[in-house]
């Protein structure tokens, strides 16, 4: 058995095919960024340690000058190979390439400056995009809420008919969600995006008395915070913190995800989500017409989800730095973003493409109307004097009979209990009255009116 397979030509997982998330960001995730955002940092570094006096000003304008062109990812591989270290390696290629000034690069850092502040950088493209993400799904959801706040339609809990909603009362909730969802990404970005310039063990003894204004003007420099005190490494209960956020943001869509599916199954087919003329349902039954965006979204979520555990199992390490968070944050960052981010898109194309059956849902609406009734009927015979559990007992035997309008008001006034306390005439008003919209659809059109409390130039 030949068992000589090319790395190269051989995708393991789909991501890294391009299945899954948008060539933005997966460029984000990509190892020529990566090393760019750490240019980026040494450079800015070497900036201000020349203005400082730290390094000489000749060294740093070259180090600049060397940082303003991509390093080779192929040499770093190559030096890799030797240093068994990767940001060793990036720093033993910046400082050949800087020639004679090159002894001046990476001064007085340690790679966690390097690798911490560059990932900040990182995620904060990352977050950018997922806003501009969210911001497209919120709208679709508020266009949603807004055009069908008025629609009535059976309400549903546990899955039986309940009493009625609105549609746009419906997707008015799941705005809701989108809004907050949006509002914990503006929240937590400023305990994210924060870098480091502290040295070893994060005490700043190679700067000197420098070290302070060192760390704050570079990170004023590269647009990110600054941390009330670091050790070596960033502490990781921040990026804990938005992969949490992250797991709840994917449940929030799968939310969504799953009303649609279950609101397209044939039996109540209320709602569809889009498909193309040519699309394949199921490759043996040609009639099939599967929610198979809405799927997908659930199945993500539930890999985005299982990615919190490690995330917070990062949270610990051994004293000042250890690597046990750094193989796994290799995996859970990107992955975490870039599914996140499918997700997003993916609900976008159902909300903005989504199929509404007006028809079915009146036919549902009417199948259900001598259910829906049951707690109006209650709340009237009550307030009309009969007590609470004779009254119950009797509008449930009526309702389960299927009678209703004329009908039912027949069957309930042959219970002699109920024609002590109400009329024919009250009971008929009663059931006749279509409950419509009104309130609900009101706090609908209210929800869909509340603005994003961000935009996508906040970071």
């Amino acid at each position: 058995m030949d068992n000589d397979i090319s790395a190269g030509s051989n995708v393991i997982l789909p991501l890294d095919e391009g299945r899954y998330g948008s060539s933005q960001m997966r460029a984000i995730f990509s190892k020529s960024n990566r090393y760019r955002l750490w240019l980026t940092v040494e450079r800015e570094v070497a900036r201000v340690q020349g203005d400082l006096g730290l390094i000489p000003a000749d060294a740093a304008a070259a180090i600049d000058a060397v940082g303003r062109e991509d390093v080779d990812p192929a040499a770093i591989g190559a030096a890799e190979t030797w240093t068994g270290h990767e940001l060793a390696a990036f720093v033993h290629v910046l400082s050949t390439s800087a020639g004679i000034h090159g002894r001046w690069t990476h001064f007085g850092l340690t790679s966690s400056d390097v690798i911490d502040t560059g990932g900040a950088l990182q995620l904060a493209q990352a977050a950018g995009l997922l806003r501009e993400e969210l911001h497209t799904l919120t709208d679709a959801c508020r266009r949603l809420a807004m055009e069908y706040a008025d629609l009535s339609m059976a309400g549903r809990t546990h899955g039986q008919y309940a009493e009625p909603v609105t549609l746009g009362g419906k997707f008015a909730v799941y705005l809701d969600a989108l809004l907050r969802t949006s509002d914990r990404l503006a929240e937590l970005s400023p305990r994210l995006l924060v870098g480091k310039v502290g040295g070893a063990v994060g005490a700043g003894a190679a700067f000197g008395d420098f070290g302070e204004e060192l760390e704050r003007r570079v990170l004023a420099g590269l647009g990110l915070g600054v941390a009330r005190l670091n050790s070596q490494a960033i502490a990781r209960d921040r990026i804990a913190e938005f992969v949490g956020w992250a797991a709840l943001s994917a449940a929030v869509l799968e939310n969504i995800a799953t009303e649609i599916r279950n609101l397209q199954r044939d039996e109540i087919a209320e709602l569809r989500e889009p498909r193309t003329m040519r699309q394949v349902g199921s490759s043996a039954m040609p009639h099939k017409r599967n929610p198979v965006l809405c799927e997908n979204v659930c199945s993500l979520s539930r890999l985005v989800r299982s990615l919190v555990h490690p995330a917070l199992e990062n949270v610990i390490t051994w004293h000042e730095r250890d690597l046990a968070n750094s193989a796994n944050e290799r995996f859970v960052i990107p992955q975490a973003c870039l599914l996140l981010e499918e997700m997003a898109r993916k609900m976008t194309t159902v909300l903005a493409g989504l199929e509404v059956d007006t028809t079915a849902i009146a036919r549902n609406l009417d199948r259900a109307a001598t259910i829906w009734m049951s707690g109006t009927l209650l709340r009237l015979l009550v307030s009309s004097g009969l007590a609470r559990p004779e009254a119950y007992q009797v509008v449930q035997q009526c309702l389960r009979s299927g009678h209703r309008g004329d009908q039912l008001v027949t069957e309930l006034l042959a219970h002699s209990e109920v024609a002590a306390v109400v009329t024919v005439d009250e009971l008929a008003a009663l059931v006749d009255t279509d409950l419509g919209s009104g309130w609900y659809a009101d706090r609908a059109r209210a929800v869909a009116d509340v603005p994003s409390s961000w935009s996508t130039e906040d970071l």
